[in-house]
């Protein structure tokens, strides 16, 4: 009796994984406007990642599929879907062409601490008044925080010269989404 328990548990695990229900175009309502139009072309690349994408396998929330508009370009709409579990899911985000050419976009691979802060130094030199006054060796208190969902945040702290020669002491992040910098953030010390 206790084998055939143990059975039955198992084919109601491999059942309820394998059966897991196919997302629907009603599912997607943050896509509306323009774009409504392209809610059987996303839940298809949905159901797409769901089989084929390593985090999306575990866990995905179709109710929060929507446009990118700031990666959207004319013709070639962009979407998002959160997926993951935890604090941090991961977004994974495809357009019209990935969903014509049936291409699942891959699971991000976090930047790594020292190619982020060189790229973060390059930044901080670019945006300040003097680069050449940006000196590397005075980068201390590097903070490096990746997340499981394959983005991370790189902040340290260092001195530049202001437009009269001054020093002043500076803080910058570097926000990553896998290898991509996504954003900057640059402001005097306190």
């Amino acid at each position: 009796m206790k084998k055939l328990t143990v059975a039955l548990s198992i084919m109601a695990i491999i059942f309820s994984a394998s059966a897991a229900a196919e997302i629907q175009e009603k599912e997607l309502g943050l896509i509306i406007g323009k774009n409504k139009k392209y809610r059987k072309d996303v839940a298809h690349m949905l159901n797409q990642l769901a089989v084929n994408h390593p985090t999306c396998k575990k866990s995905m929330s179709p109710y929060s599929a929507g446009v990118s508009k700031d990666k959207s370009k004319p013709g070639n709409p962009a979407f998002f879907v959160q997926c993951g579990e935890g604090a941090f899911p991961e977004v994974v985000r495809f357009d019209l062409n990935d969903i014509k050419a049936n291409r699942v976009p891959s699971a991000k691979v976090v930047m790594e601490r020292e190619k982020g802060l060189k790229i973060c130094t390059e930044e901080a030199k670019s945006r300040a008044t003097i680069p050449s006054s940006v000196d590397a060796s005075w980068f201390w208190d590097v903070s490096y925080s990746p997340k499981e969902n394959g983005n991370a945040v790189i902040g340290t702290s260092f001195k530049a010269s202001n437009a009269i020669g001054t020093e002043e002491k500076f803080q910058i992040y570097c926000f990553f989404e896998g290898q991509e910098l996504t954003s900057v953030t640059l402001k005097p010390a306190k």
